[in-house]
């Protein structure tokens, strides 16, 4: 799944307007977020847009299991957790005895690296792990 990441992570980081102006539909409503497809189309999206797209990417694959790090309590940030094996040095949470593997959609991070300030913010209980895919 690394060359998924690698993939999602090499489309231009920006984030999406809150509304834009359609031919076809007239004003759209995106409350920030674009769609995987529209993702694909336009080349651009930021932390929720990319995880969207890198999961309903992996949820087509073969036994995919994905967790959301969603940010509350006035940290707006989301990234995911690959169910996995955590080498040495990973960063990895534990949900209901499974291990999953962490990782940075916005930047060109390994798996299992993700910024030290996410991984604060995890630890200070600022972002919560929500099930996505799998069972």
């Amino acid at each position: 799944m690394a060359f998924v990441a690698a993939f999602v992570q090499s489309i231009k980081y920006e984030v999406p307007p809150e509304t834009y102006e359609s031919v076809e539909h007239g004003e759209v409503n995106t409350i920030g977020i674009f769609m995987p497809l529209e993702t694909l189309y336009r080349g651009k999206g930021d932390c929720d847009t990319k995880s969207l797209l890198y999961a309903s990417i992996v949820a087509n694959m073969r036994d995919p299991h994905i967790v959301f790090l969603v940010g509350k309590q006035g940290h707006e940030h989301l990234f995911v957790g690959i169910r996995g094996v955590p080498r040495k040095g990973d960063r990895f949470i534990t949900l209901n005895g499974v291990k999953y593997v962490l990782l940075e959609l916005t930047a060109p991070l390994g798996l299992g690296k993700i910024p030290e300030n996410e991984w604060d913010a995890y630890k200070r209980g600022k972002l919560k792990p929500l099930k996505v895919v799998g069972d």
